[in-house]
């Protein structure tokens, strides 16, 4: 693929003997090679075309190492579902949405095209089977009540900046999150999994209720990085 890059050049224009000479703008086209088969010119893409979304860079990396295509050649397939390209995304699931939008997603430009209007429609939701790669502050394990450290720090954070708050003050309320999954942990999950249908009655142990398993984990990452785009999308709008 060539990139056209407009530089603009100052150069002295004769004029008759009688007038002053002036110097206009002229304009000179160089074709700088960006070679989608190479890693690091599809890396460099990747950052120029997400610098606004640094979370959508590291879901690149995670997915493909930045890739398009295979050593031979071919646009990088893998997983379930013919996943695609850099963003690997799911032929089966977004083919068609995706050409129907004017986006190949066999192609650089339009994986990277699709890719964004996947985030600004449904966050980083897409790519949640890879989260552990590329959030950088994941929950990796169960955590329910008597469970300590830093990934119990995690969650109430989660939590409180959902709308879920653990403590109104003191331990374990907004920026004062603890390492320690108490009660009021509890109960903010439990009222968290009830909003969102994952358990709203049993226990831990029958139904999960007030535990964090995976459902719950993955869909605290899912409203969290929803926030987080939509926080993003109030802000670019005021700009």
């Amino acid at each position: 693929m060539l990139l056209s890059v407009v530089i603009l050049t100052q150069t002295a224009h004769a004029q008759t003997a009688t007038t002053t000479p002036d110097i206009p703008a002229t304009t000179t086209t160089t074709n700088i090679s960006l070679d989608p088969f190479n890693s690091d010119d599809v890396e460099a893409k990747v950052r120029q075309d997400f610098a606004d979304v640094p979370v959508m860079i590291r879901i690149a990396k995670c997915e493909s190492g930045f890739r398009q295509f295979d050593p031979y050649g071919n646009p990088l397939f893998g997983g379930t579902g013919g996943m695609v390209g850099v963003f690997q995304e799911a032929a089966a699931i977004h083919g068609d949405s995706a050409a129907a939008l004017g986006f190949n997603i066999n192609t650089l430009d339009g994986n990277l095209g699709y890719a964004r209007y996947l985030y600004e429609t449904q966050g980083t939701a897409p790519w949640l089977g890879s989260v552990a790669c590329w959030d950088p502050m994941p929950i990796r394990s169960t955590l329910r009540v008597g469970s300590t450290g830093t990934q119990v720090r995690v969650l109430q954070r989660l939590l409180n900046s959902n709308g879920y708050i653990v403590a109104q003050d003191g331990d374990g309320s907004p920026g004062h999150e603890t390492g320690r999954f108490g009660q009021k942990t509890r109960e903010a999950v439990q009222r968290f999994q009830c909003d969102h249908h994952i358990a709203c009655g049993g226990s831990e142990k029958t139904t999960g209720y007030g535990m964090v398993g995976d459902k719950t984990r993955l869909a605290l990452v899912r409203l969290d990085a929803e926030s987080a785009r939509a926080a993003s999308s109030t802000t670019l709008s005021r700009i």
